[in-house]
């Protein structure tokens, strides 16, 4: 009597469950990599497309050269806007705002002028869009009073970055491979127990990662697309720092 090779026949293939089969061909491992890759990517949609989709301003720090009691009224009025878009507050003259748009310590300024005539000051190097979005709240607020309004771009972008995006997509290259490197070394590592050896070791090849990548990114952004003003030496540790 002849005995068939089946799935439970000695020496034949073993077939297990459609589970047992998905288990075999995606490790546990390779499931939580693709899982926390998953996340992140997730995460990064949500918060980019739930900051920028639309953009509003909130407390704008913005500039009002005037004398003084039209200054006071003039910071009155742009305090009660809508949603409070501005932060606005008194400057002394037109070449403090400036020096103060140089620093970052105000994002515009309004220079009433004496005759109906202001000057609206920004800085499109900063970002093309605020200084589009301070150029039409003060368009609306200058036409109810019946104003004239003339705007002077103390800081224009770069020609060859008319957007001004490049120092933002910069950034985010950056800390999207500090989080992926760090994501990927901490679920490759398993379960297993950290150890202060461990953390350590991690550490240093992190520093690495931030070393390389802020080299690179400074690199491609300067020398290879001269797409930002600067050297590499200033850029470098600012890539290193995003990590």
């Amino acid at each position: 009597m002849t005995q068939s090779i089946g799935a439970d026949a000695p020496g034949g293939p073993s077939r297990g469950s459609f589970l047992d089969e998905v288990k075999d061909a995606v490790t546990p491992r390779a499931t939580l990599l693709v899982v926390g890759v998953v996340v992140l990517h997730l995460l990064f949609i949500a918060s980019y497309v739930g900051a920028l989709h639309d953009p509003r301003p909130k407390d704008v720090p913005f500039g009002v050269v005037a004398p003084q009691a039209v200054a006071r009224q003039t910071v009155a009025r742009l305090e009660k806007l809508p949603g409070d878009p501005l932060d606005p507050r008194a400057v002394a003259d037109a070449a403090t705002a400036r020096e103060q748009i140089l620093d970052r310590k105000i994002d515009g300024a309004l220079v009433v002028g004496p005759a109906g005539g202001d000057t609206l000051l920004v800085a499109t190097g900063g970002g093309k869009v605020l200084a589009a979005t301070l150029v039409t709240l003060t368009t609306a607020l200058e036409k109810s009073q019946t104003r004239t309004l003339r705007t002077v771009d103390v800081v224009p972008a770069d020609k060859e970055d008319a957007n001004g995006l490049s120092s933002f997509y910069l950034t985010v290259g950056w800390c999207v491979g500090g989080y992926l490197c760090a994501s990927i070394m901490v679920i490759s590592s398993g379960a297993g127990r950290s150890t202060p050896r461990r953390a350590v070791i991690r550490l240093l090849a992190m520093a690495v990662v931030g070393i390389v990548g802020g080299l690179g990114g400074a690199l491609i952004v300067g020398p290879v697309l001269d797409a930002l003003p600067g050297s590499v030496a200033a850029s470098r540790p600012t890539g290193g720092s995003a990590r």
